[in-house]
């Protein structure tokens, strides 16, 4: 059965994650990915964890998760790269201003129709284009970094590579709106994509204004900001942390009631969800803080459920692997790498019609070389650019000066 991209040819010239991830989220749903990859190989073969922690091209598990579901080829100077981009339907890049030869030829020969997703630390315009990024910048500049604090210590970085992650989600609907565009006009267009703006559409005025003023103090009433060892937002039960959201409780009496607080079952200042975040929260942290100690966390989990209260249970690596939930979903997969299999997250939606698969494992260096050097051929639309009757204007230029 026919998936939703099969036909669609995607060209991965990417050095990041946020491309990588872009492009695997086209193959994932049918597409024919291309990873063409300097001859060192693709950024993320060498970016940690490794396999048995021994690093090597072919170990890298980030690689082996972000680069799966496409076919590698190592692209020898810019004749290779403009053959390849002469086909695509969806060119993916992520160098900043001024391009790097490759990428310049890539853009060149890419058909009139064709969609060039670029991915960058701050975009492609702006007095910011040319300056590099990371994750670490990126929740830096969009203000998370100054809510993921404790009072009186440094601020925290969200965990590695959410940035690179969020924007390639980003830049996966941004290409995907752009083909959709293509099917009613025939022409191509540029989706830019800065990974801080993405990430800055996280962090909505809610998280800071709601939450946080200025990293320190709590908006929510007099209880002021957390400091280490303070409960809330995560509870120590007897076997892990749980978090509660206890402010969201409808049903406040019973889920008291159930955690042995009668005393707060009936408070007046409490029970009503409506200005139950304006009041002093510490009564309430500490009598949680009590009542969680010597419970179980699924117990605490499951009976806060069946009420409909708010409560998550914090999993370990090796719980989330066992969920049942997941499991049943078929979220779990199993991939090769380097000779073992190794878990990991699988499909990102499930289809009715056309149920996700691991198509492919991440690829080898250059396993698919002979094959691709052998059939690059431009698709019907780059033919037709060629004759000059491609339908709508060639793709801007980015100045390089």
């Amino acid at each position: 059965m026919a998936k939703a991209f099969d036909g669609v040819r995607v060209v991965d010239l990417s050095n990041r994650l946020s491309g990588a991830w872009a492009a695997r989220l086209f193959g994932d749903f049918g597409a024919d990915v291309v990873l063409a990859e300097p001859p060192h190989g693709h950024a993320l073969r060498g970016e940690p964890p490794f396999l048995d922690g021994e690093p090597g091209v072919e170990r890298s598990l980030l690689h082996g998760y972000a680069n799966w579901n496409k076919r590698s080829i190592v692209v020898h100077g810019v004749d290779e790269v403009r053959a390849l981009a002469a086909g695509a339907d969806v060119l993916v890049t992520t160098a900043a201003p001024p391009w790097p030869d490759t990428v310049d030829a890539a853009v060149d020969a890419v058909p009139r129709d064709a969609i060039h997703l670029s991915i960058t630390a701050h975009g492609l315009e702006g007095p910011l284009a040319r300056v590099a990024g990371n994750n670490l910048t990126a929740c830096a500049r969009v203000g998370w970094s100054a809510i993921n604090r404790l009072v009186d210590e440094p601020p925290l970085q969200l965990p590695v590579h959410q940035a690179g992650y969020i924007a390639g989600v980003a830049g996966h609907v941004g290409a995907v709106a752009a083909l959709l565009r293509r099917l009613r006009t025939g022409a191509g267009e540029r989706v830019d994509v800065s990974e801080v703006e993405a990430l800055a559409l996280t962090n909505v005025p809610w998280a800071i204004l709601g939450i946080f003023i200025g990293g320190d103090r709590l908006a929510h009433g007099p209880g002021g900001g957390r400091r280490r060892g303070d409960p809330s937002p995560l509870w120590d039960t007897a076997n892990g942390p749980i978090n509660f959201g206890f402010g969201d409780w409808a049903r406040w009496s019973d889920a008291m009631e159930f955690l042995g607080l009668d005393e707060l079952a009936h408070d007046p200042l409490y029970e009503p969800v409506l200005g139950r975040n304006t009041r002093d929260p510490w009564p309430v942290r500490r009598a949680l803080a009590r009542a969680a100690a010597p419970r179980d966390k699924w117990e605490l989990f499951h009976g806060l459920s069946r009420l409909r209260c708010l409560a998550g249970v914090v999993q370990d690596a090796s719980e989330l692997a066992r969920s049942e939930q997941l499991h049943a979903r078929g979220f779990v997969v199993e991939s090769p790498l380097n000779g073992k299999r190794v878990r990991a997250s699988g499909a990102t939606a499930q289809l009715s019609e056309t149920p996700w698969r691991l198509e492919r494992p991440a690829p080898a260096l250059d396993e698919h070389g002979e094959e691709l050097r052998s059939g690059i051929v431009p698709r019907a639309a780059a033919s037709r650019s060629a004759q000059g009757g491609a339908v709508g204007p060639p793709l801007a230029r980015i100045s390089h000066h």
